[in-house]
């Protein structure tokens, strides 16, 4: 049967009208929108704490996978980590690099802005029990276990004299100076242990980099959250950053001060620079000059002015979530699949002074969670092409004409009643 004129009009603006409608996405108030990112906020890189740990706590065990800054000779490196009880030897391992990434990743507070040009009016802001005593050559000393564990030479060690400790560290190579002696001294009357950690010089291509130092996992029992950080006043920098998550039943705060990142003051701060940035119509790329165009946002800026109004030694909470086990693959055979688990996420910079173990409780305002992850979605405003009006107002008008005309060829009077009634419901 031969189209009409109508039908092959129809049939040649059907196509690229339902084409038109779907390429761009609708908003609620009708108008037509795309987007692009335009800025984003700068921080701290992953790798930038000179001490990072995630801590993860089942009720009476504790998992600590620690990773610090050295640089140097792998032959000088030495390192020595305290622990209320003696290690599962089975437990000692070295962990992924990817892990403190993906933690990074998932709680890192970021501000991301996108651009939304649509057609409308204005713009707008929218310790192990099977371990053995390997050697003991003094009465006060305890050698548990020697391990070569990856890159690692590891000793998990106990004393009860301070002597007996420091001339075993410094008969194997490691450097312990006169001022630490006391620390040393404060673990041993607490009878901790201690796990005493050398490179394998015996491994090809030994690296002790920044980048490339591997993340010790450590397991002992203990009733406690903690964090040993006291040790770090041997030989800590001037001022170090330390990154801790701990991944326990609730949230959790410090025995130090602690504070929850301001939020409102955040995006308070963000949404001022924003609107400042857009009226300046800096690096404007499209019709309307008011556009915030090129933007970008210093949140460790905050994070140092927020750290700088303490009044002393404070970590801030700076992500806080429930975290469900497979979230992140690499530390899923650390969790156990029985239990829940929260994370809170917790930074500072610290001197040597203010160096101190760190002991988390349970936060007694409960289980409140803080993500400051933010995207900003600022709408401009502009006119549609008039030759994509004018095609989608004549391809809407012969659409319907075209839809009825081949309706009724193919149904009776009563059908195409029925099929128009059902559609104006819709």
């Amino acid at each position: 049967m031969r189209q009409t004129h109508i039908q092959k009009l129809g049939s040649l603006f059907l196509f690229p009208v339902i084409v038109c409608c779907f390429a761009m996405p609708l908003h609620a108030d009708g108008g037509m929108v795309f987007t692009r990112v335009i800025g984003e906020s700068s921080s701290n890189p992953a790798d930038s704490p000179n001490q990072r740990a995630l801590i993860i706590h089942d009720g009476s065990s504790e998992t600590l996978i620690v990773q610090i800054k050295y640089q140097g000779e792998p032959a000088d490196f030495s390192w020595v980590i305290p622990v209320p009880n003696v290690p599962d030897p089975r437990a000692i391992q070295p962990a992924e690099d990817e892990i403190f990434d993906r933690l990074h990743s998932l709680t890192q507070p970021s501000v991301l802005v996108v651009e939304s040009i649509r057609s409308g009016r204005g713009d707008s802001y929218e310790g192990g029990p099977d371990a053995q005593n390997l050697a003991d050559p003094t009465p006060q000393l305890q050698v548990w276990e020697q391990l070569e564990i990856g890159p690692y030479v590891v000793t998990t060690l106990s004393a009860s004299a301070e002597d007996t400790l420091i001339n075993w560290l410094v008969q194997n190579g490691y450097q312990l100076p006169q001022s630490g002696r006391g620390i040393v001294e404060s673990y041993i009357q607490k009878k901790w242990c201690f796990v005493a950690v050398k490179v394998n010089m015996m491994q090809k291509n030994a690296d002790t980099s920044a980048k490339s130092l591997v993340p010790l996992a450590i397991r002992f029992k203990t009733e406690q959250i903690i964090f040993p950080l006291e040790i770090s006043k041997i030989s800590a920098a001037p001022w170090s950053e330390i990154l801790l998550y701990v991944l326990s039943g609730h949230r959790v705060v410090s025995n130090y001060a602690t504070k929850e990142i301001d939020a409102n003051k955040l995006f308070n701060e963000i949404d001022s620079e924003l609107k400042q940035n857009a009226n300046s119509g800096m690096a404007c790329s499209c019709k309307n000059p008011s556009s915030p165009g090129s933007f970008s946002y210093d949140y460790e800026a905050f994070f140092q002015r927020e750290l700088n109004a303490t009044h002393s030694p404070t970590f801030f909470i700076e992500y806080a979530d429930y975290f469900y086990y497979g979230s992140i693959d690499e530390i899923a055979p650390y969790l156990a699949a029985s239990n829940d688990y929260f994370i809170t996420r917790f930074r500072t910079y610290l001197s040597p002074q203010q160096m101190e173990d760190v002991v988390f409780t349970a936060d007694p305002q409960g289980d409140r969670a803080l993500r400051l992850q933010m995207v900003y979605h600022y709408s401009t405003t502009n006119a549609p092409e008039k030759w994509f009006l004018g095609f989608t107002v004549i391809g809407l008008v012969l659409l319907p004409v075209y839809m009825v005309s081949e309706w009724r060829r193919k149904f009776s009077r009563k059908a195409l009643l029925a099929i128009l009634i059902i559609l104006l419901m819709v």
